[in-house]
């Protein structure tokens, strides 16, 4: 379809879908009332990022027990002390596509998230598709170039500083005015940015409030990070990381996208 507007309600599908650990076992329990014995969203991984440090008893069990239940219906499942849920998720991405996890800073630099409780997670993994009431959205739109001595955290901090100036964002609780409440933000022109430099615009749009994010990179920016990606993937699965079938699936779709998008020449 050529668009969805404002307010339309819809069920857009879940081509990516990310499950944490401290949901987990809600999520779990969700997809056992689902009667889900199979994923229909095309890649659903299972992070254990938030207990694997100091996990207490039932954290434990959870780790030696989750792993397999999302990896027998076709899941990934991350291993305790691999890191946190968004730098591997944002390595699984496809271009262009929609998504969701159970931690509100699930944010995709590529393509687009909408971050939800246990519930709609499993919802989405065991059905491939979400209920979403579509957000109206703000443009952020970025001119001329980088200079010298400005990090990203600068353009991160300038966003809702520019808003404040403008009267769209107020620091005092009293009648609070955010424009980014319940928003997606769609950023433009700072297309070569790094993928990963792109998430830390991303996943600050968290604490604008904002429904969801959105930012336009260069194809050659997207080329390179996908091509990291698929060998990062294949690695997992001489590993011995599960599902194998899912994980080369993911990597002959990000193939499959270097292929038929045209770059320097279709390199």
């Amino acid at each position: 379809m050529p668009g969805v507007r404002p307010g339309t309600s819809c069920e857009p599908m879940m081509t990516t879908v990310g499950s944490q650990d401290t949901t987990g076992p809600m999520t779990r329990d969700e997809l056992k009332e689902l009667a889900c014995l199979g994923f229909n969203a095309d890649l659903t991984l299972q992070s254990f990022c938030h207990t694997a440090a100091y996990p207490k008893p039932v954290d434990i069990n959870t780790h030696k027990d989750l792993p397999d239940f999302f990896s027998t219906r076709g899941g990934v499942a991350l291993k305790p002390g691999d890191g946190i849920i968004h730098s591997w998720l944002n390595r699984m991405l496809l271009p262009d596509t929609v998504g969701t996890g159970g931690d509100s800073h699930t944010r995709f630099p590529l393509g687009i998230s909408f971050p939800a409780g246990s519930g709609l997670v499993a919802f989405a993994a065991a059905l491939g598709v979400m209920p979403l009431d579509m957000p109206e959205s703000v443009l952020v739109k970025f001119s001329g170039e980088l200079q010298p001595g400005v990090t990203l955290r600068d353009i991160v901090n300038a966003i809702p500083w520019v808003a404040i100036q403008e009267g769209k964002l107020t620091v005092s609780k009293e009648n609070k005015i955010n424009v980014f409440n319940g928003r997606i933000m769609e950023m433009e022109g700072l297309p070569d940015l790094k993928v990963e430099q792109a998430f830390e615009l991303t996943d600050a749009t968290a604490e604008r409030s904002c429904a969801g994010s959105t930012i336009k990179l260069g194809k050659d920016t997207i080329a390179e990070y996908l091509r990291s990606n698929v060998s990062l993937i294949k690695n997992m699965v001489a590993r011995g990381y599960e599902d194998p079938k899912t994980l080369m699936r993911r990597a002959s779709k990000m193939e499959e996208w270097l292929k038929n998008t045209c770059f320097n020449g279709g390199r």
